[in-house]
């Protein structure tokens, strides 16, 4: 089975524009995207680098019909851990019972509209990412 790769931290905050203040002011994290609406799951979203090639992803919801919303009135925090393979359809194979979102293509200015699925497992929620394909240069004799 290949590998998963840590690529971000999921922290559920109240105020994204506060939260993206805070995590700057105190930690020194810039955004390496803009705040992006994810509608499927009724969230807003920013990813900070973190001096590593984890990042942390602000997660604002926006109405009550988000998955976010209770952990936000409960005052917000981890989320869940976003894992990068290249085995995507291994993955969810393997965990097909464990699944509590299932794989669709994420939003373009996000992850590149790879898709991404989540699975609740040991407790911790977890999502998973399709790792990006490949990049095989193609050459050409020049004759």
């Amino acid at each position: 089975m290949t590998s998963l790769t840590l690529h971000h931290i999921g922290i559920v905050v109240k105020d994204l524009y506060r939260s993206l203040n805070q995590y700057r002011q105190d930690f020194g994290f810039l955004p390496v995207t803009d705040m992006i609406t994810v509608d499927n799951q009724g969230v807003r979203v920013v990813l900070l680098s973190c001096g590593s090639d984890a990042r942390i992803e602000l997660i604002e919801p926006l109405n009550e019909d988000s998955p976010a919303y209770t952990a936000a009135l409960q005052g917000g925090g981890l989320n869940h851990l976003c894992y990068e393979t290249a085995d995507f359809d291994g993955f969810l194979d393997r965990f097909r019972h464990k699944i509590v979102r299932s794989a669709r293509p994420s939003p373009q200015n996000l992850f590149g509209g790879r898709r991404t699925a989540f699975i609740y497992r040991h407790h911790q929620l977890i999502e998973l990412l399709e790792a990006e394909p490949a990049f095989s240069p193609e050459f050409t004799e020049h004759g």
